[in-house]
């Protein structure tokens, strides 16, 4: 099946104005090396169709991204968040059947001028004095008061950036500390020699950063104050990429369920969606999958089991990938549940099954630093007592807590 549409020609029409301009963007690849890697025909055309829109947009904005060195973002994710506003004709054919070609024909490409103008700086503060102190005061302070109407929905200084956002609600939900940085500064002398600063922003980081992604599973956590093993101060952000609802099946390292019933291949599913795999890439510096075992048993078979399980999630994790994923994909074996047997007979089944939940989480390029072991259990036992909605495991309560390296 595969074989028969990958020589095939697909084409999907749209219809433009007649005088619209055009641009054709071919992108060829010979998939013969990670053929094996498609599950269907349609995954290897929505594969190719991504690559040939970023080679697009990369073409489009080339003088734009070339200057990007400012964005706390990397190019490939501001590329990714303006995929979506491609228009174009796209026809798949090839030659040979395993270099298929994705033909794309962008209409009218002056439609692009205005998504340039969102790579160009705001001006959203400005200050000059002899007073060193104040002018750092001034940063805060203007950085404050646009957060402060940001959050609550409400255009800044008529500087027309609310217009610029793909959806305001999603930069408006993240923290005071990931949105400072979109922050930047420009520090310069006057004619007169006094000090001056400017504070402006991207539209096009805004754009990036309020672009929704269709992910599975993906909730953020608030911002989390943290000290390192040699004592530096840092902030760490998390994400949680499971659900809560979601368990080993009692004796099991590579079987989930969820309402009592198999839900292993839907769990596994999301993995190898493309939002999901461009929102991992593009936004985390690290995927810790964790794998933890309840009460029952003894001590060495359910920390064993518990390592198994976490192993079990690495390689799902990095197995739906296609390519390099310049992720760190590490495991924690947090071992079995530490409670003594008395207690263990008692627990009702849910109360059992929550002991060896399944969790991914994942730490944000946004965060100051890579996680060590003593960060990491600080920030889990932090959310555990604060949000123990979203994250409820403690460390504390199980045997172990050692890290495993993914090869």
């Amino acid at each position: 099946m595969l074989r028969t549409l990958l020589i095939a020609i697909v084409l999907i029409t749209v219809i433009f104005p007649l005088n619209a301009v055009s641009k054709e963007y071919v992108y060829c690849e010979d998939v013969s090396n990670y053929f094996s890697y498609f599950k269907n025909a349609d995954e290897a055309f929505t594969l190719l169709t991504t690559k040939a829109e970023t080679a697009a947009i990369n073409d489009i904005f080339k003088n734009e991204l070339e200057s990007l060195t400012f964005s706390v973002f990397p190019k490939s994710a501001v590329v990714d968040s303006l995929r979506d506003l491609i228009i174009y004709d796209i026809e798949m054919y090839s030659s040979d059947a395993f270099k298929p070609c994705i033909k794309l024909t962008v209409p009218n490409t002056g439609q692009f001028d205005a998504v340039r103008n969102r790579f160009k700086a705001i001006k959203v503060a400005s200050m000059c004095t002899n007073n060193i102190d104040l002018l750092k005061k001034f940063q805060d302070i203007s950085t404050n008061e646009f957060i402060a109407q940001m959050k609550a929905g409400k255009e800044y200084k008529q500087t027309g950036i609310e217009k610029m956002l793909n959806d305001p609600a999603l930069l408006r939900a993240q923290s005071k500390a990931q949105l400072r940085t979109y922050f930047h500064t420009r520090k310069f002398q006057d004619s007169d020699g006094m000090e001056c600063a400017e504070r402006f922003v991207y539209p096009i980081e805004l754009f990036a950063a309020s672009t929704p992604w269709n992910v599975p599973f993906i909730q953020p956590l608030p911002v989390i104050s943290s000290t390192d093993a040699k004592g530096k101060n840092s902030t760490i952000e998390m994400i949680i990429i499971t659900p809560n609802n979601y368990f080993w099946q009692l004796g099991s390292y590579d079987q989930i369920e969820k309402d009592g019933k198999d839900i292993t291949d839907t769990f596994i599913k999301p993995f190898s969606a493309k939002d999901f795999q461009s929102h991992v890439r593009n936004n985390l510096q690290s995927v810790i999958a964790i794998g933890m075992a309840s009460c029952e048993g003894s001590a060495d078979v359910e920390n064993h089991r518990a390592r198994k399980r976490a192993e079990t999630l690495m390689s799902w994790i990095s197995q739906a990938f296609i390519g390099k994923v310049d992720v760190e994909i590490l495991g924690i074996n947090l071992g079995r549940y530490n409670v003594s047997p008395q207690e263990c007979k008692e627990l009702w089944d849910e109360k059992a099954s929550a002991q060896r939940r399944i969790l991914i989480i994942g730490i944000t390029r946004g965060s100051d630093q890579k996680i060590d072991r003593k960060v990491l259990i600080e920030l889990m036992r932090n959310i555990a007592e604060t949000r123990p909605e979203a994250l409820p495991i403690n460390p504390d309560d199980y045997e172990l807590f050692e890290f495993i390296q993914y090869h």
